[in-house]
């Protein structure tokens, strides 16, 4: 998987406790990769579209 920040949204960096995405596994490991945090309220158009 390679992600890439959508346009508009600004970076949020990780940090504290990474918290594990057993939904999908690989999402953590992407997310560590390019030191960016997505939280669930930035997105949640994007979720809902894929209901």
């Amino acid at each position: 998987m390679t992600w890439t920040r959508p346009v508009g949204r600004a970076r949020i960096p990780l940090s504290g406790h990474q918290a594990a995405t057993p939904w999908d596994p690989d999402l953590q490991a992407e997310m560590e990769r390019v030191d960016q945090a997505v939280h669930e309220e930035s997105v949640i158009d994007d979720l809902l579209g894929d209901l």
